[in-house]
């Protein structure tokens, strides 16, 4: 038997209805392979309060059913969910590999996961803002490319500003006008024009 220095991990990355086939799926194989793989599968979650007010990750763990996206299907009782947060770059990539100084957002809903991914990223090159809500970072994040694609330079960044606001407010996302002006809104679409 390998030692658990030499254990893989495996992990599954969402929760959705095809993600969570998937963990049911390989579970078994993962306990087969038990000389080759560490014994917990973990599935990683963006958290979500269910309707009854659980949060879906407590509810895969206890129940091991994934009442919302596959409901009914037994999840083995080696799949771990664990919440997942959300990184929206504001710089190019090169920028970020030849230390130009960028800022990012993450969207956490969990403190502790907040702090690694802190510790993991931040120098005084790569600044990090923490903001509660992973979907809006999320829309925010592939807004911006939509807009930089068809806007290039020839659009002020007030109009460009304002169709972010409104496409927010067209999906009915509740936030704080303030995640505008994060790394993930306003000045990921000023740098990817």
């Amino acid at each position: 038997m390998a030692s658990s220095e030499q254990l893989k991990q495996v992990t599954v990355i969402g929760s959705g209805n095809w993600r969570t086939a998937i963990a049911i799926h390989i579970a078994e194989k993962v306990r087969e392979l038990k000389d080759k793989c560490d014994q917990k599968l973990i599935m990683q979650c963006k958290e979500e309060t269910l309707e009854n007010g659980k949060k879906i990750t407590e509810v895969i763990n206890k129940h091991h059913e994934n009442a919302k996206y596959l409901p009914h299907e037994r999840i083995p009782d080696n799949v771990v969910a664990e919440p997942a947060g959300s990184l929206c770059i504001t710089n190019i990539t090169h920028e970020v590999a030849e230390k130009v100084f960028c800022e990012a957002t993450v969207g956490s809903h969990d403190d502790n996961h907040s702090e690694i991914v802190r510790e993991l990223f931040d120098t005084p090159n790569f600044r990090l803002r923490f903001y509660p809500d992973i979907e809006i970072i999320e829309i925010l994040g592939g807004l911006k490319n939509v807009i930089a694609m068809c806007a290039g330079f020839n659009i002020r960044a007030a109009v460009c500003f304002r169709e972010m606001i409104n496409f927010c407010r067209l999906h009915g996302k509740e936030f704080t006008a303030e995640v505008y002006l994060e790394s993930c809104g306003f000045a990921d679409l000023i740098a990817s024009s």
